[in-house]
C-alpha cells in the first residue's frame, strides 16, 4: 500500500512539473525564437481587450460569435501591419483554475514589434485589486526606447463609475470602477507621462466623471457618451501613424469617422462618438461634474445598468460655460423613440 501511495505521489509531482513546463513552453511560438531585435519603432499600441463576461452575439447571419475573439483578430491583424511600430496585446479571458487551488493562466499577451510577432505568453492577473498589474510590467519589459508616440484602446463593458463586484464574472469579488481604471493606466506610464490618444470602446463613457478620472494621462480621448453598439470602435485608422506627419488629432477624428460610417449604415438605435481633447476641457468637465453631482444627490439611486442620455437635457446643464469647446462630437439620432428628432448631441452622457 504504501508503494502505491508513493507512486501516486511522484505521479502527482511529475505531472505538476510537465504541466508547468507546458505553460512555459506554450508562451513561445515559432515566431517567438525572432526575439526582440534593436530596430527602432515610432509608436506603441496596447490593446486591453476584455473577455471576461458575456460578449456572445448572433451577426446578420445568426451565426454565434464572440465579440472579444473578433476584436483580438482585428488587433492581430492592425499589428501585422505596423510596419514602424510596436504592439502589446492583452486578452483578459475568464481566469479557471486546476483543481480549485491553481490558476491555469488564461489570460494571453502578444507582442509585435514592426509587424512581426515576437512573443506569447499567457498569463493570471495579480490577486491584488490593482489592475492592469501584471499587463503594464510586460509593457515595461518589452517597449521600446524609441517610441515617440503610444495609443491605449480598451475594448470591453461599460467601466463602472463607481466600485462594483462582477465585472469580472471569473473574479466576482474584486471591485472595478473608473478610479481603479484610472490608477491601472497610469502604471504604463512613466515620469508624469501621458497617452497621446485613450480609446474606451465600451458604453456610456464619454460622462464629465470618466473625462475627470483621466485628466493627465492622454491627450485625447475618443468614448462614447451612450451606447455603443457591440462596444466596437474601429481601429485600423491608427495605421496612420505609419506616416509620421499625421497628428494624433487627425488619427483620432479618422477612426471616430470610420466607426461612426461603418455603424450609421445598419443601426436604428443612436450613435454617438466623442473626440475629448483632454487639455482643452479640463475646466468644462470640471464643471459639468460639479453640476451633475449636485443634480443626481436628489435623484432616486442611479443603477450601473441604467443608460445615459445627452447631459444637455438634464437641468443641470449651463449652455453658457463653454461646454462645447475642445469636444468633437459624431451623433446620429435613434429612427425611432423621444430622441427621434434630435439634431445634435452635446458629446457628454450622463444618466438621468
Amino acid at each position: 500500500m504504501n508503494t502505491i501511495i508513493l507512486r501516486c505521489l511522484i505521479a502527482v509531482i511529475v505531472f505538476f512539473t510537465v504541466w508547468g513546463c507546458k505553460t512555459m513552453d506554450k508562451s513561445r511560438s515559432p515566431e517567438s525564437a525572432l526575439g526582440t531585435d534593436a530596430s527602432e519603432v515610432d509608436y506603441s499600441l496596447i490593446y486591453v481587450i476584455h473577455g471576461d463576461g458575456n460578449y456572445l452575439y448572433h451577426d446578420q447571419e445568426g451565426k454565434r460569435l464572440q465579440a472579444d475573439q473578433q476584436q483580438l483578430e482585428e488587433a492581430i491583424s492592425v499589428a501585422r501591419q505596423a510596419k514602424q511600430g510596436e504592439v502589446f496585446i492583452f486578452h483578459q479571458q475568464p481566469e479557471e483554475r486546476f483543481l480549485w487551488l491553481f490558476p491555469k493562466k488564461d489570460r494571453r499577451f502578444l507582442y509585435f514589434k514592426n509587424g512581426k510577432h515576437i512573443k506569447s505568453k499567457k498569463y493570471s492577473p495579480e490577486n491584488n485589486q490593482r489592475h492592469f498589474e501584471k499587463e503594464a510590467a510586460f509593457y515595461h519589459q518589452f517597449r521600446s526606447s524609441t517610441t515617440s508616440k503610444s495609443v491605449f484602446l480598451y475594448y470591453g463593458h461599460e467601466i463602472p463609475s463607481r466600485k462594483y463586484k462582477g465585472y469580472f464574472q471569473s473574479r466576482p469579488q474584486v471591485n472595478f470602477d473608473i478610479e481603479h481604471f484610472s490608477a491601472g493606466l497610469g502604471l504604463f506610464l512613466e515620469d508624469n507621462g501621458k497617452f497621446d490618444l485613450t480609446v474606451l470602446s465600451t458604453c456610456d463613457n464619454g460622462t464629465p466623471k470618466v473625462v475627470s478620472a483621466l485628466q493627465g494621462k492622454t491627450e485625447y480621448l475618443l468614448a462614447s457618451p451612450e451606447n455603443l453598439h457591440l462596444s466596437h470602435i474601429d481601429s485600423g485608422g491608427l495605421l496612420q501613424l505609419e506616416q509620421p506627419d499625421n497628428s494624433i488629432a487627425e488619427i483620432s477624428r479618422t477612426i471616430a469617422e470610420e466607426t461612426y460610417d461603418r455603424l450609421t449604415n445598419f443601426l436604428q438605435t443612436v450613435v454617438t462618438i466623442t473626440i475629448y481633447d483632454m487639455d482643452g476641457i479640463q475646466s468644462t468637465a470640471e464643471h459639468l461634474l460639479t453640476g451633475y453631482q449636485r443634480y443626481s444627490a436628489g435623484q432616486a439611486d442611479l443603477s450601473v445598468e441604467q443608460e445615459n442620455t445627452d447631459c444637455a437635457t438634464l437641468p443641470f446643464w449651463d449652455d453658457d460655460s463653454g461646454n462645447w469647446e475642445g469636444v468633437e462630437v459624431l451623433f446620429k439620432a435613434p429612427a425611432f423613440g423621444p430622441q427621434a428628432n434630435r439634431v445634435t448631441h452635446s458629446g457628454w452622457g450622463c444618466q438621468l
